[in-house]
C-alpha cells in the first residue's frame, strides 16, 4: 500500500534535470583540505552532536562569518 502511494506521488512530481531545479544556482560546492588533526576534532563534534561533519563546518562557518559581519558593522558605527 504505502509504495503504490509512493509511486503516485511520484508521478505527481517528475524527475527535473540539474539546470532545470528551483535550487540551481543557490548552492555552490568547495572543497577544503584539512589537516587530520582539524578532521578528528569536526568528526567529534560531529558525534556529539549526532550531525554530519558538513553539518558542523556549515555552522561553525555561518557563525564565524556572522561574527566578523558585526564587528565591521561595529567599527563602522564608531567611525561616525
Amino acid at each position: 500500500m504505502r509504495l503504490q502511494r509512493w509511486h503516485r506521488a511520484a508521478k505527481m512530481f517528475p524527475p527535473t534535470s540539474p539546470t532545470s531545479s528551483p535550487w540551481s544556482g543557490r548552492f555552490a560546492g568547495s572543497t577544503v583540505d584539512l589537516t587530520e588533526g582539524m578532521l578528528r576534532e569536526l568528526d567529534h563534534r560531529a558525534a556529539r552532536l549526532n550531525v554530519s561533519r558538513q553539518a558542523v563546518i556549515k555552522t561553525m562557518l555561518r557563525q564565524v562569518l556572522d561574527e566578523g559581519r558585526g564587528r565591521r558593522a561595529t567599527s563602522k558605527k564608531k567611525a561616525d
